[in-house]
């Protein structure tokens, strides 16, 4: 590991501004390693201030994605444009502790300290996944009820023009009852 230099004082509104954001900003040298994190980062993977920086990035990410994930940076190193990961497809990262959650992640690239880096921003959704799900769920409940009420009106009308057949032929048995009489 390096020491990043001192900052620029016209560097340091920069610094405070990353420092800001609620959104993980990690940055990662061309050879897979976390050059820095801000607090926001070390907070939703669940490291201590500094503890990010000098780590594979792939140590963010659960193991079964970790040799996929070598060959996605390998080639976004090929082609380093601006782009969001996982577009149709659910990502997620591994914190200290072992548990997963998902991720929204998107890349840029920035030359810093001499070298170019890929600066990832990292917003957990766990609380969108949750919305979502529960909207799935609600979604999935009531076409049961719509289902269960279509029933209930076929079975009520059946039973209404069952109700109203008879109701036609005690009529017609009156009717002709009265003109026998």
């Amino acid at each position: 590991m390096h020491e990043q230099p001192i900052l620029d004082p016209s560097e340091r509104p920069f610094k405070a501004i990353v420092e800001a954001c609620q959104e993980g900003i990690v940055t990662v040298n061309t050879k897979g390693m976390i050059t820095s994190a801000n607090k926001a980062a070390h907070v939703l993977f669940g490291y201590e201030r500094g503890d990010l920086k000098g780590r594979p990035v792939e140590e963010l990410l659960p193991t079964s994605k970790r040799t996929a994930h070598k060959q996605y940076r390998t080639q976004y190193e090929e082609e380093p444009t601006p782009r969001q990961m996982g577009r149709g497809r659910d990502l997620y990262a591994l914190r200290k502790d072992g548990t997963t959650f998902p991720v929204e992640i998107s890349l840029n690239r920035a030359h810093l300290y001499g070298e170019d880096h890929t600066v990832a921003f990292i917003i957990d959704i766990t609380i969108r996944k949750e919305v979502e799900e529960a909207l799935k769920r609600s979604e999935e409940q009531l076409i049961v009820y719509a289902a269960e009420l279509e029933k209930r009106v076929q079975d009520r009308t059946h039973a209404l023009e069952y109700a109203n057949t008879q109701l036609e032929a005690e009529v017609e048995e009156r009717k002709r009852a009265e003109s026998e009489t």
